[in-house]
């Protein structure tokens, strides 16, 4: 059976999930006051139908974020993980005028106008790009607009642009701890990494690259994205195992063996801390390595940024 690295599985788990522990004097959590996005209206996601397009995909969040996917490249190899192919993706923002979308990256600088066509009845069959943004002409090319996932409360309160406030790391089985990190180690994968060779210093494991998680971000076209302070963007999919009690599919890039757990789960959870509510988002699971089995929970408070 292929080695499965303890603390490896704990940085895969890290930019997906969290839960806090609940003190037995805080049951009485709240659910957080959250206002309904400005740009929830206008929140789109296409897929490129047309391989002659520019991108193969963008995705205009509720909260006013663009992450667009560069096509993949024809005659270089593109990276992959997974066994999936990863597109570059430009990270930024959009506004809106009547129906063009203009995006711009993360240093304010000018990607697209992007603007919406669509048929007699009123279904959006393709979208016109404009690719300077000093000239009148753009190119059609045709798409798929992605459906919502749902438009429950729920939903519309996961979709949001989040910040880690607390991070809440357990071990058990070889190893029984608890950690709590508050900011700046809250969102940190190195932290992370750090704690679970202190406390299972047996696991063979590199501490990675200095990775920090700056943005976590769901969508209700399915759609998530993780972002780190390093310039690193992750994007997946997801969608709901059980909506009733918050419980999450995922996987990154298409990709649907993303972890080598033999169980796990993912939740969204009102919890509290500190006398706080905070909406949070768990994984669990176990993972099996030389013969002995490791249980973990990963579990961040979420604030919205």
């Amino acid at each position: 059976m292929k080695k499965i690295l303890f603390c490896l599985s704990l940085a895969c788990m890290l930019p997906l999930l969290c839960a806090c522990q609940k003190d037995k004097e805080d049951n009485d959590a709240q659910t957080p006051e959250m206002k309904t996005p400005e740009l929830k209206e206008k929140a789109i996601s296409l897929s490129f139908k047309d391989t002659t397009a520019p991108y193969s995909s963008i995705i205009l969040t509720e909260t006013g974020k663009a992450i667009v996917a560069k096509a993949l490249p024809k005659q270089s190899a593109p990276s992959t993980r997974g066994g999936t192919l990863i597109p570059e993706y430009i990270y930024g923002r959009y506004e809106v005028t009547g129906d063009v979308y203009t995006i711009f990256d993360n240093s304010n600088n000018f990607v697209c106008h992007l603007q919406l066509l669509k048929n007699a009845e009123g279904t959006i069959t393709s979208v016109k790009i404009f690719l300077n943004s000093n000239v009148d002409e753009g190119v059609a090319y045709a798409v798929e607009v992605i459906g919502k996932v749902s438009d429950s409360n729920l939903t519309q309160d996961l979709c949001r642009n989040w910040k880690i406030s607390y991070t809440h790391i357990t071990l058990d089985g070889a190893v029984k701890a608890t950690k709590i990190f508050e900011a700046p180690d809250a969102s940190s994968f190195n932290a992370i990494f750090e704690y679970a060779k202190e406390k299972a210093p047996q696991l063979d494991a590199e501490i990675p690259e200095k990775m920090k998680i700056t943005d976590i971000m769901f969508t209700q076209t399915g759609s998530f994205i993780i972002l780190f302070e390093n310039g690193k963007i992750f994007v997946g999919t997801w969608n709901w195992k059980n909506e009733k009690t918050g419980e999450i599919n995922y996987a990154w890039d298409g990709d649907e063996k993303m972890f080598d757990y033999e169980s796990g789960k993912a939740t969204f959870t009102i919890e509290t801390y500190k006398k706080v509510s905070y909406y949070t988002l768990t994984l669990s699971g176990s993972v099996t390595d030389a013969g002995k089995t490791y249980n973990a929970t990963i579990a961040f408070n979420l604030e919205e940024k």
